[in-house]
């Protein structure tokens, strides 16, 4: 909460476990941006933290990020995405951010970066390695897999 208060949001790391890669996501950008909490998939901990800083900087300039849309200024040298995450996936994924936001029907979003050859997660020439890594939710089971 009080990281909520001073920054305008929490970022929350949860740890590899099971079939299911590290991932992080934010708690707050709803209530103090009026826009989607965004989750990442795959990334060390440092790195997801500052990318979500950094886009949350970006929020407060003003910038909106949309389901859909592709950004070439988050990420020096990459487009990334962003797709909805289906709401069936916020118990295992958003548990913080559902709490917070006290409703099961806030707006989330995935932030989706190719890999160092620009494929995206659904390419063709991904790896399958890759694929593991960043998880599409929009595309997973229920289970998060």
């Amino acid at each position: 909460m009080d990281d909520i208060e001073r920054y305008g949001l929490h970022i929350v790391h949860v740890l590899e476990e099971a079939d299911l890669p590290p991932f992080a996501y934010t708690v707050g950008l709803c209530h103090t941006f009026v826009q989607p909490e965004i989750l990442v998939y795959g990334l060390p901990k440092t790195t997801a933290h500052n990318l979500l800083n950094h886009l949350a900087d970006q929020l407060r300039e003003g910038k909106k990020y949309a389901a859909g849309q592709i950004d070439d200024d988050l990420v020096e040298g990459y487009r990334v995405t962003f797709r909805i995450v289906p709401q069936p996936q916020y118990r295992t994924h958003l548990g913080w951010a559902a709490w917070f936001n006290e409703r099961p029907d806030f707006p989330a979003l995935q932030l989706i970066y190719p890999d160092r050859q620009g494929q995206w997660p659904w390419d063709e020439g991904a790896s399958a390695d890759f694929r593991h890594q960043q998880i599409v939710l929009a595309d997973a089971n229920s289970d998060g897999v």
